[in-house]
């Protein structure tokens, strides 16, 4: 039996929004600011250079959060906005969602934009953790295990890592369309390498490994 979404949501927990419609493509993240269960989960509106996002009601958004130790995936669509007294984005709460375990040793929650390469076709995603030794990588496209991809991403720290070689060692589906790959990074450059490494130092100097790094994209 399906767990309750709601037993895993709670006020300020950072969460992902994300389009690829015709009519509207982005990528957002903002915070829950509240819910009801069964009948809407409130955000706080993104901004994008300065300005608050009014997504329009009749596009599909794929939304992700980790909880618990498990990337939690749903799609639902706008149910209304307020502005006063603060700006609230309301989306149905989803009647399905789909819980992927996440392997949490050694690795961080992230959000950091990439450009993946597949024999020189370019292909964009989103790592949405990070090791030293790997990544969970989410697309639209899906890739077969035993893939080998090239990828190129800005840390959160703001250091570049190019050309970095990664095997699908897992895939799964989700309901929104989107799929989600386990990789093992199998080749680096030393500087690369270097620079990994100085950031998750950082991480871990900071004691911030719970919260959620973001970065820009390219």
């Amino acid at each position: 039996m399906e767990r309750d979404l709601s037993k895993f949501l709670r006020v300020d927990l950072p969460v992902f929004l994300e389009s690829s419609s015709k009519t509207m493509e982005f990528k957002f993240h903002t915070k829950v600011i509240g819910w009801r269960r069964g009948s809407f989960i409130a955000l706080k509106t993104p901004v994008y250079r300065g300005f608050r996002v009014a997504i329009p009601q009749d596009v599909d958004i794929s939304v992700r959060f980790f909880s618990e130790g498990s990337l939690f995936v749903f799609t639902t669509r706008v149910s209304f906005y307020i502005s006063s007294p603060l700006f609230v984005t309301f989306v149905f709460y989803p009647e399905t969602y789909d819980e992927i375990k996440v392997r949490r040793y050694d690795r961080i929650q992230v959000y950091i934009p990439v450009e993946a390469f597949d024999e020189g076709r370019r292909v964009e995603g989103t790592f949405l953790d990070l090791s030293l030794g790997g990544a969970l990588f989410v697309s639209k496209e899906k890739f077969e295990q035993g893939k080998t991809l090239s990828f190129s991403f800005y840390l959160p720290s703001g250091d570049k890592v190019t050309n970095a070689l990664g095997e699908v060692r897992s895939v799964k589906s989700s309901d929104s369309g989107f799929y989600l790959h386990g990789l093992k990074f199998v080749r680096m450059s030393a500087d690369d390498e270097k620079r990994m490494k100085r950031f998750f130092e950082e991480v871990k100097r900071t004691g911030k490994e719970g919260v959620i790094w973001v970065s820009q994209p390219l």
